[in-house]
C-alpha cells in the first residue's frame, strides 16, 4: 500500500497517467532491472580499484581513512 492506495488503484493511476500499454511496461521493467543489476555489479567490482581512482583524481580522502578500523 502506497499513500493508502491499493495495489490496483495505484495500477489504474499509471495507466491513467501515462497512457502505454502493458507489453511497454513490461519491457520497460526487464530493462530497468537489468540495467540496476549491471550498474550495481560494476560498482561492487570497482571496489577494488578505489584506491586508483582516488589518486587519479587527486581525491582528499583523509576524513575517510580516520573512519576506517
Amino acid at each position: 500500500m502506497l499513500l493508502g492506495l491499493e495495489d490496483q488503484q495505484i495500477w489504474q493511476q499509471c495507466k491513467r497517467l501515462l497512457p502505454v500499454d502493458a507489453g511497454a511496461y513490461g519491457c520497460a521493467l526487464a530493462l530497468d532491472t537489468v540495467c540496476y543489476s549491471l550498474w550495481i555489479a560494476l560498482l561492487l567490482l570497482m571496489v577494488r580499484y578505489s584506491s586508483k581512482w582516488d589518486n587519479a583524481t587527486k581525491a582528499d580522502t583523509s576524513n575517510y581513512k580516520k573512519l576506517q578500523i
